[in-house]
């Protein structure tokens, strides 16, 4: 914590972070009890993804969350598991506000803002439209609240990305000049992996594109640093191959679902709108929708990279990168069988939409629109975001459904 302070300015006081970090805390902890022992039936209030992933056995297991779960629901039952979950998440949430004001220290010498930033983008949703019943479902946020593996994953993918871009700015030096950030970007995507692969997923294949960019840049001047940096990612491709294997072909499941490509099936079934009440065409309704889901998720982000195109920063061309895989891998991938519907290849677009915010601010921050009415515009929509996430979190701490 002294580090990230000796990056900011003197004249400052840090009671006003701490207030707010202990303020989302204790939300965020009874949140996650009542997930734990309210939310077991779609019925209930608090309804959530909690019981299950308590509930898991060695057998179903895939998740580095799973473990101390495991061995708590072996000593003390399912409230061993509980207050085990408990404390994982609330210390991976807290990693969260921690590598955020990090990233955003090293960036903006306001520690005001840097501060209001570490926790505001913990609570940014979609946007909110009020005629619809269902705000998440079809739209998506970088902030759900209702699974576990998802915050147990976020803290080491923001550092995962943290440490690539350090390692993208300083593919110059010889290898001794960034051989530390080198081993913590391997460690840290390989628990982001471990807790969750989704991010990687989307991650990974951009990561490797932006190599691939800045080696013919160089004329192939930096092969050795682009190959270090690829093999770095190894052993969170083992550990995905690794979690592949446990989750669909390891007895005694018996599962035998795959990874299958569609055209569509999945996310499209549960757009915002519902292409046959406009005007009956299925490509230009199809296109409408697409259209209004992207706004409502990513308006904020989206808007500043297009008012920014011709001066984007390292982070919003990476995490842009992210987006594009992370949509692709939405709109066209899909388990077959009972997971079908599940969309667990849309965490990959989550996970993308949080850096899209991330590194939305810092553009915004750094490098603002010189027109007042554009950056006003970018606020709005950032603030539009951030209500939205809030009025979010306090429905589903009210016990409803998160969907």
């Amino acid at each position: 914590m002294n580090r990230v302070n000796t990056l900011l300015s003197k004249k400052y006081d840090s009671k006003y972070w701490k207030i707010g970090v202990c303020i989302y805390m204790i939300t965020a902890a009874y949140l996650i009890l009542f997930q734990s022992f309210r939310g077991l039936t779609s019925d209930d209030l608090f309804y959530s993804d909690f019981p299950a992933h308590l509930n898991v056995t060695s057998h179903s297991w895939y998740s580095l969350y799973h473990f101390p779960v495991l061995i708590a629901n072996y000593i003390g039952g399912y409230r061993g598991a509980a207050i085990a979950s408990l404390i994982v998440i609330l210390c991976c949430d807290f990693l969260c506000i921690y590598s955020i004001r990090k990233y955003f220290a090293e960036k903006i010498s306001n520690r005001y803002i840097v501060d209001f930033l570490s926790v505001a983008v913990l609570l940014v949703s979609m946007i909110i439209i009020v005629f619809r019943e269902r705000w998440y479902v079809g739209i998506g946020t970088p902030n759900p609240w209702h699974t576990p593996t998802y915050r147990v994953a976020k803290p080491f993918s923001i550092l995962s990305f943290y440490y690539f871009l350090r390692l993208y700015e300083n593919l110059h030096l010889k290898i001794d000049g960034y051989k530390k950030d080198l081993a913590l970007f391997s460690v840290f995507s390989m628990l982001s992996c471990a807790a969750k692969p989704s991010f990687m997923l989307a991650a990974a294949p951009a990561y490797i594109v932006m190599l691939f960019y800045q080696l013919i840049k160089e004329k192939f001047a930096c092969l050795m640093d682009c190959i270090y940096v690829g093999l770095s990612l190894l052993p969170g491709g083992l550990v995905i191959l690794f979690q592949n294997y446990i989750t669909f072909q390891a007895p005694p499941s018996g599962d035998t679902s795959h990874v299958r490509f569609g055209i569509n099936d999945v996310w499209s079934s549960a757009w915002v709108l519902k292409y046959h009440s406009m005007t009956g065409v299925s490509f230009i309704d199809g296109a409408v929708c697409f259209a209004i889901t992207i706004f409502l998720a990513a308006g904020f982000p989206l808007f500043v990279s297009l008012v920014q195109a011709r001066s984007l920063k390292l982070s919003q061309k990476c995490s842009l990168l992210i987006y594009l895989f992370a949509t692709f891998f939405n709109l066209f991938a899909y388990e077959d069988g009972f997971r079908k519907y599940h969309g667990n290849f849309g965490w990959s677009y989550l996970y993308a939409l949080l850096f899209l915010f991330i590194s939305a601010l810092e553009g915004l921050l750094c490098n603002p629109p010189e027109n007042k009415k554009v950056k006003a515009a970018c606020w709005i929509l950032f603030y539009l975001h951030l209500i939205s996430g809030i009025i979010y979190y306090i429905k589903v701490l009210c016990g409803f459904l998160y969907y």
